[in-house]
């Protein structure tokens, strides 16, 4: 689960630094209500999940919180800055993140025991691993493509 949760941390940083650039262009206003946003997106994740997952739950609500700032603000910080990071991109890294995430769950129920976390968390990563790796791969083609 651990690692679920540091292969989204760059939402975390993202959601950072965007505010913080929304902040600085004036736009104080519009970075409270997208973080409103997400921590009531968080607070009912955690309701729901926390009685029937425990601490997963929480560690995915944290994560849900992170994903709504991060993908609320895109449009408003290109809006003021261009273009630094689409919502497709984001779209793509949490289907990615997403997929790894629930194939390492199902490995993880499917071994049990004390191997079932580790190789769990294996699969995730690897497959989280591939899946960016092939991203990227899509992304450098899609370049060389264009005129």
């Amino acid at each position: 689960m651990f690692v679920a949760f540091g292969v989204a941390m760059p939402f975390r940083y993202l959601g950072f630094v965007f505010g913080v650039a929304l902040t600085s262009a004036g736009l104080q206003g519009l970075r409270t209500r997208v973080l409103a946003v997400a921590v009531v997106g968080s607070l009912v994740l955690n309701v729901v999940l926390i009685p029937v997952i425990g601490i997963t739950g929480a560690l995915v609500a944290v994560v849900a919180g992170w994903v709504i700032t991060s993908v609320l603000v895109v449009p408003d910080v290109e809006r003021v800055f261009g273009r630094v990071l689409s919502a497709r991109d984001l779209v793509r890294f949490v289907t990615v993140a997403l997929a790894a995430f629930l194939v390492g769950l199902a490995v993880r129920a499917v071994v049990g025991g004390p191997l079932g976390d580790p190789v769990g968390g294996l699969v995730f990563a690897g497959l989280g691993v591939l899946g960016f790796l092939g991203l990227a791969r899509l992304d450098r083609r899609a370049a060389l493509a264009r005129p």
